[in-house]
């Protein structure tokens, strides 16, 4: 974990130079990446994109406009609002344009 400008960072950047061998493995197994989760631990209803996911997701979406967050909470898992503590997240994309920040809940389904 790191702190810039008061913002704790997850992710460092020897973190992206150890997921290169993980994408091209992906690559030469023509597996397509999906998305990303992590969670908000955190009581009271605390599944939404903040700002600093909403950047990461801005940038990703450019790249492929499927690309999609989870974001997971430990709290909420008996909340019938999630399915079991998660929600779904893009943002609003037009065809050919840069993905907006209006972040759009998607429907979820888990089976189990």
């Amino acid at each position: 974990t790191v702190v810039r400008k008061g913002i704790r960072q997850i992710i460092e950047d020897e973190d992206y130079v150890k997921a290169v061998p993980l994408i091209r493995e992906c690559a030469q197994r023509h597996l397509d990446w999906l998305g990303w989760f992590h969670s908000h631990p955190f009581s009271g209803d605390a599944l939404h994109m903040s700002s600093i996911d909403i950047n990461h997701q801005q940038i990703q979406q450019q790249l492929n406009p499927y690309w999609t967050a989870l974001i997971l909470n430990p709290h909420q898992i008996q909340d019938s609002t999630t399915v079991q503590g998660i929600r779904a997240f893009r943002l609003q994309q037009l065809p050919g344009k840069k993905p907006s920040r209006d972040v759009h809940q998607l429907s979820l389904s888990i089976l189990h």
